[in-house]
């Protein structure tokens, strides 16, 4: 696994079992996860900001990584769509600057959460997971997000 995990123990642990989940149940996902993820750091909140973008870092807080491991799973696999639709768009376009529409805002949350919820179904998570994740359509929940 070329993902480095930055935590303590707890931590360390429940990212390499949602990771792990990952490369068992769709390894299609966790190509994209590996690609676009090069860290994951423990943090007070959930959420990646532009220069942790550009260094392929993602912060999750203690609500997303100590729950079930499908949800923490469906986090990553979430955050990497954005780091993927950021990295996409300067392929496709040979630039250095990425609008902020392309990989945040509306349009990009739904298509993350919509690529989180076909992980979700995929592995044949919970359908109370799946429920819940699917429960944000219509939302602006990254407004909000105090996790």
């Amino acid at each position: 696994m070329n993902i480095i995990i930055e935590g303590n123990k707890y931590f360390e642990n429940k990212t390499l079992e949602a990771l792990y989940l990952i490369e068992l149940k769709s390894s299609e996902k966790y190509n994209i996860v590996s690609k676009y993820i090069r860290k994951i750091q423990q943090g007070e909140n959930s959420k990646w900001v532009l220069n942790n973008l550009i260094n392929k870092t993602f912060k999750f807080g203690e609500q997303v990584y100590s729950s079930y491991k499908e949800f923490y799973a469906q986090s990553i696999v979430h955050d990497s769509y954005h780091s993927k639709l950021y990295y996409d768009y300067i392929e496709n376009h040979g630039v250095n600057y990425v609008p902020d529409n392309i990989y945040s805002g509306e349009k990009a949350e739904w298509a993350c959460l919509e690529y989180a919820i076909s992980f979700l179904e995929e592995i044949r998570a919970p359908q109370h997971l799946i429920n819940h994740v699917k429960s944000s359509r219509g939302t602006k929940w990254w407004e909000s997000m105090t996790y």
